[in-house]
């Protein structure tokens, strides 16, 4: 019996082994993006829905609609405004950083071809296959963040699609919007899990002689004793080697705010704002609805960074379209935060086009002269008040009110207009210090309105003179 032993224990590991090999191996269930648009077409403005109907795991959704606006809901809703035809783009990852993409279009407008050009682009187009990727943990920061993550500053777009590249190239990322002498990093995933990383106070970081196929992540840049989020936009997305660069604006996220802030030093705050002078034009608001929207535009100092809130002064104008009738009314006001914003009297008419210069002024320490005037049918409303202001950092804001902690929906106004050469000379300007110059001549930063984790309101870049514009978008 001994010298058999040998033989059964090579059957024994041919049996053991035959058992493991041959037992099947669950498969590897990957995301597959895909969602449908209701409706593909029709006539502006049009108000779209997107539903999600990809498949395999996946809980981080990316949109884009074509038209500069975007999305981190999962079945976001979208208003187009003017004609075209529209890419909308779906990014989605699950959490182990595998990632899926699918495009679909958009028809508004009433030409016919428009509209069969969406219908023939959309039963035609498939969506692109499933990517293995190595997932950034350290560079998500909402890693398995869904419909409600705990704070709008601590996002970031997962890891998109690849594509295959030519063997050695170089990729240049060209950053604007950063306030001079912060860091900022890009990290490059290659699809064969090697990372590369890089980090620069400089508007370009360059990655020159890589080859295969990256993925790039900019982590959120975060400064300040009181402490303030940068996002990148777009934050995360493929490298193509045929665009050889990429810009990325870093801007500020906020759920009611879009435009702009300066300060003497946004990383150690310090009270020297003593005045703020802003130009706009009141917007003729669009739509027909019996829900009150709304859309306020203002110049302000202090309340903005953490602990501020109720240190701020501002003044400017409000325009609600609703009720009823669904008309457009606009008034000017004042606010002292905790207070609520006084209109002032009713006297001074103010209409759709009407371009608006507002001053707030320190006159001695505590003693504030606040001025709001209407260069197009030539009124001022002067006041003089008392109030003690955090006094380090000047706003010029576009905002989506809230009333006793009731928040209208957001106005179609399109786009605001702050500032402009044909205004006036000095149209956006600030006294920080020593120091008077229009919004560029200061540390700052724009800032976006994201809602429900979709874009409202995108501010432009400043013109030198400090002017911009704000582009708004609709959810529905």
């Amino acid at each position: 019996m001994t010298r058999y032993l040998p033989y059964l224990s090579y059957l024994l590991f041919l049996f053991l082994a035959s058992v493991v090999l041959c037992h099947p191996v669950p498969a590897v269930l990957l995301p597959v993006a895909d969602f449908s648009i209701t409706p593909e077409s029709g006539t502006v403005p049009l108000d779209v829905k997107m539903t999600d109907l990809s498949k395999g795991p996946h809980s981080t959704w990316f949109w884009t609609f074509g038209d500069g606006a975007f999305s981190y809901s999962r079945e976001p809703g979208h208003t187009y405004t003017e004609p075209g035809l529209y890419t909308v783009s779906l990014f989605i990852s699950d959490n182990e950083g595998h990632t899926s993409f699918k495009k679909r279009y958009v028809a508004a407008g009433s030409s016919c071809w428009t509209h069969l050009g969406a219908l023939l682009s959309n039963l035609f187009l498939e969506p692109a296959p499933s990517v293995t990727r190595v997932a950034i943990a350290e560079n998500q920061p909402f890693q398995g963040y869904s419909e409600n993550p705990p704070s709008l500053h601590e996002m970031q777009v997962p890891p998109l699609m690849q594509r295959f590249l030519a063997e050695r190239y170089t990729v240049t990322f060209n950053q604007s919007g950063l306030p001079p002498g912060l860091n900022w990093s890009v990290v490059m995933v290659n699809n064969d899990g090697t990372r590369l990383e890089k980090i620069s106070s400089t508007p370009e970081i360059c990655f020159s002689g890589i080859s295969g196929s990256y993925t790039y992540s900019i982590p959120l840049v975060k400064f300040g004793k009181k402490p303030v989020n940068m996002s990148a936009i777009p934050s995360s997305g493929p490298v193509d080697v045929n665009r050889g660069s990429i810009d990325i604006q870093f801007s500020h996220f906020e759920p009611s705010w879009a435009g702009y802030i300066a300060a003497a030093n946004i990383t150690d705050p310090r009270s020297v704002v003593t005045s703020v002078g802003g130009s706009w034009i009141v917007p003729e608001l669009s739509g027909n609805t019996s829900d009150m929207t709304s859309v306020f535009q203002w110049i302000g100092i202090g309340g903005f960074f953490p602990g501020d809130a109720s240190s701020l002064i501002q003044t400017g104008t409000a325009s609600s379209l609703g009720g009823l009738y669904s008309m457009q009314y606009n008034y000017g006001w004042i606010e002292l935060l905790p207070g609520y914003s006084e209109p002032i009297p009713s006297g001074f008419v103010i209409f759709p086009g009407d371009i608006m210069r507002a001053e707030i002024h320190e006159e001695k320490p505590g003693t504030w002269n606040i001025s709001l005037k209407d260069l197009t049918r030539n009124w001022q409303y002067k006041r003089t008040l008392l109030y003690n202001s955090s006094m380090d950092s000047a706003e010029w804001v576009l905002e989506n009110p809230s009333y006793v902690g009731e928040t209208h929906d957001l106005a179609h106004f399109g786009v605001a207009d702050f500032g402009t050469t044909s205004l006036s000379t000095d149209d956006n300007n600030a006294t920080i210090g020593s120091v008077t110059g229009p919004i560029g001549s200061f540390p700052g930063f724009s800032i976006t309105m994201v809602y429900n984790n979709t874009s409202r309101a995108i501010p432009s870049k400043l013109s030198s003179g400090g002017n911009f514009t704000i582009r708004g978008y609709s959810a529905n």
